[in-house]
């Protein structure tokens, strides 16, 4: 396990490992619940009917207008599975970013896979499939040649604007070509500009670092993603 202290004079501590510990998949499924429920994802609460999220403004337990009830987005130990389900995938890569304290308050991983696995398994319209498939070829990578993916990022926000996601992404990217998606309106696309990725699918956006705002300029690149037209890709070879 390496550490190292980062970032604007805090003390901050990196910890890259192959494998997270009980403690850390606990930490990092808490963590992961808060950073999702807020925007742009809104992911606080979901209904148990038809499964729709909802935002923090969504009380737990109130009723949805289809009947169903609004329980958990991501309840502790089903996240924790999701977890150590990810982290038995190819060449996995774990990082964590915790406080003086101890408390976990960045993630991300990353593993290998093909661009036709990472298709089908993550868009479940086979058009996007096979326009994922298609632009990633593109770019000279085969179907079924190793690719990294970067699964997930997080960080706290109350520690957001230290430089810690772009930290995070640096060190669970490649060295295979790397791709990763994330929202249009997610501090993920401030990153991929960071640290030099490229847009490959998506709205095109303005990002406004003085006012710390993402503007959507009505273009897109390639297509929109016909589950989440807000969905970016994007790829660094």
């Amino acid at each position: 396990m390496k550490e190292n202290n980062i970032i604007k004079e805090t003390s901050l501590i990196q910890k890259e490992v192959n494998t997270p510990t009980s403690e850390q998949f606990t930490s990092t499924a808490k963590l992961y619940a808060t950073v999702f429920s807020g925007p742009p994802w809104n992911e606080s609460v979901k209904c148990s009917l038809d499964g729709q999220f909802k935002g923090l403004d969504t009380p737990l337990g109130s009723r949805c207008s289809c009947g169903g009830i609004f329980v958990e987005a991501y309840p502790l130990e089903e996240t924790v599975e999701y977890i150590k389900e990810e982290s038995k995938k190819p060449k996995f890569k774990f990082q964590e970013t915790v406080n003086a304290e101890g408390e976990t308050i960045g993630f991300a991983w990353s593993y290998l896979t093909t661009p036709t696995k990472l298709a089908q398994s993550k868009w479940d319209n086979s058009d996007d499939q096979q326009k994922i498939i298609n632009i990633l070829e593109q770019k000279g990578i085969a179907p079924n040649q190793e690719i990294r993916y970067i699964s997930e990022c997080g960080v706290d926000p109350n520690f957001r604007g230290n430089g810690i996601a772009n930290l995070l992404t640096d060190i669970v990217s490649g060295p295979e070509t790397t791709v990763y998606r994330t929202n249009c309106f997610s501090p993920m696309m401030a990153v991929a500009t960071r640290l030099e990725f490229t847009q490959i699918m998506g709205p095109e956006v303005i990002i406004d670092r003085s006012n710390k705002t993402i503007i959507e300029t009505g273009r897109y690149i390639n297509f929109l993603d016909n589950q989440n037209p807000q969905r970016t890709l994007f790829i660094k070879t």
